[in-house]
């Protein structure tokens, strides 16, 4: 299972903290494992009975193997209520596969219906292979393992994602070995048949709606290679906005969705003044889902909660994810994601201050974080001792929001507003096509900001000194000080 792109303060929080939930891996169970291959393609079609509370599905997988060996055999996983039907092979011939719920060895409360299919002959390195599967059964969420995983099959409202595995995919019974394998970047197609006047919801392209045998067909493709697949579907309307941005919503919250296309408007143009054109700010979807459904995004669409429609206050979620359209592409294995999560929480203050006049809002955004923050050091003895650069190794990615949001607000303060902007702006541009090392990405920003980092990184990302002096009550003024 890969793990959702989490984003805390939006549900964004996971709210798909599902990093906040998932417990650490043990060291080794990504070694007892042969290497994944990967998927290049997703050809998914859906139905849905909801009588049953089932989803019915047929998923044709492209899969490359990108290991050292011959591949005989693909595991994969299922949602643990599935079960697979039928598997065959691109020419239709049927491949014995067999299938069991299990519990993942190194997360005791996440079960799966693990594949194993058998390949009529084993696919060289570097050669492709493609299966059909067929499969079906009940939707019914995960919330004893990830409390944001309350996914069903109901006509209010339904939502198929890979946080749930309701969709097969390349994977093992162990949370180290499938995160070891890293997130995959796929192509896919998918489509959804619901009852009128249902509306199935998805962040690709919609390439055709129509009719048949009584029911609406949705059909999208991705515009960008994806890292997973979401479909929402509701009684939902579509209000469209500039450049293709599309807000998918509920129909009590049409006033709501017009607030959410003016936020985007502004927020989009306050960063583009900062960091210049994204690249990606056009072609995107934003579609409403309930509270407690967990706000997250992949690369041009957001799941946005339906509190972020209704309250304004809310909106610091969407600035969040407005935010990592500047982002640069990590190039570590297992990267810390400082880079980007710090960045996009401290820019959701930053962007309340601009946008809604709240002065001072930052300034009390980064004391609530350093409480967070605080209070997790005094909790973690595992964060206590790990230096920001290796949280990723450490599975510790869910403090690279606080901590990362700490680290910018100091190189905020320590270099003044528009030199920092500018060269936040700067080191975007330099990698926006190629990405970065998290290393890399720090020595190009020091390079930018025109200022000796070397004392603060060690301190902030290199090691735990910042750490030590958080835990001895520092307010943020105190921080300031120390580095400025």
């Amino acid at each position: 299972m890969t793990r959702p792109r989490p984003r805390p303060l939006l549900a964004t929080v996971v709210q798909i903290f599902a990093l906040f939930l998932f417990p650490g891996p043990r060291p080794a169970a990504a070694q007892d494992k042969p290497p994944l291959p990967r998927m290049t393609e997703v050809r998914l079609d859906l139905g849905f009975d909801y009588d049953r509370g089932w989803v019915q599905g047929r998923c044709r997988l492209t899969i490359v193997n990108t290991t050292a060996a011959p591949v005989s055999r693909l595991p994969l996983i299922l949602y643990r209520l599935m079960k697979v039907a039928a598997v065959a092979d691109a020419e239709g011939r049927s491949l014995p596969f067999t299938q069991s719920v299990q519990t993942y060895e190194d997360w005791d409360t996440f079960q799966a219906n693990v594949i194993d299919v058998g390949l009529l002959a084993p696919v060289r390195p570097g050669e492709k292979t493609v299966i059909d599967l067929t499969y079906a059964g009940p939707l019914a969420g995960y919330v004893e393992s990830m409390r944001y995983v309350k996914d069903r099959v109901e006509k209010a409202f339904t939502i198929v994602r890979t946080d749930a595995l309701a969709y097969p995919t390349v994977g093992y019974a162990s949370w180290a070995a499938n995160r070891a394998a890293g997130l995959p970047s796929f192509d896919y197609e998918v489509t959804a048949a619901v009852p009128p006047p249902l509306y199935a919801a998805n962040g690709g392209r919609l390439v055709s709606r129509e009719r048949r045998d009584g029911l609406e067909v949705f059909r999208y493709r991705n515009l960008k290679p994806a890292w997973r697949i979401d479909v929402a579907v509701a009684d939902y309307r579509v209000l469209e906005g500039p450049g293709g941005l599309r807000i998918v919503h509920f129909p009590d919250d049409a006033e709501g969705a017009e607030g959410i296309r003016r936020a985007w408007q502004e927020t989009v143009s306050l960063y583009t003044s900062w960091f210049g054109p994204a690249g990606d700010a056009g072609s995107f979807t934003i579609i409403e889902v309930p509270e407690g459904y967990g706000s997250q995004a992949d690369v041009t669409a957001i799941l946005q909660t339906r509190d972020v429609f209704r309250d304004r206050k809310e909106l610091t979620q969407l600035y969040h994810e407005i935010a990592h359209l500047w982002d640069v592409r990590a190039l570590d294995p297992l990267p810390a994601r400082f880079e980007s999560e710090g960045k996009a929480m401290f820019l959701q203050y930053l962007a309340r201050e601009k946008l809604e006049g709240r002065a001072g809002a930052l300034e009390e955004g980064a004391k609530r974080v350093l409480e967070r923050f605080r209070t997790a050091l005094k909790e973690q003895a595992k964060l206590r001792s790990t230096a920001m650069i290796d949280f990723g190794r450490a599975d510790l990615t869910d403090h690279s929001y606080t901590k990362g949001m700490l680290f910018y607000y100091l190189l905020y303060r320590k270099a003044g507003e528009e030199r920092f902007l500018r060269a936040v702006g700067d080191v975007g541009r330099r990698f926006r096509a190629a990405g970065a090392t998290s290393r890399e990405f720090l020595d190009a920003l020091e390079q930018a900001l025109g200022l000796d980092l070397k004392a603060f990184y060690a301190d902030w990302v290199f090691g735990t000194g910042a750490d030590r002096t958080i835990l001895e009550n520092a307010s943020l003024e105190d921080l300031v000080r120390q580095y400025r």
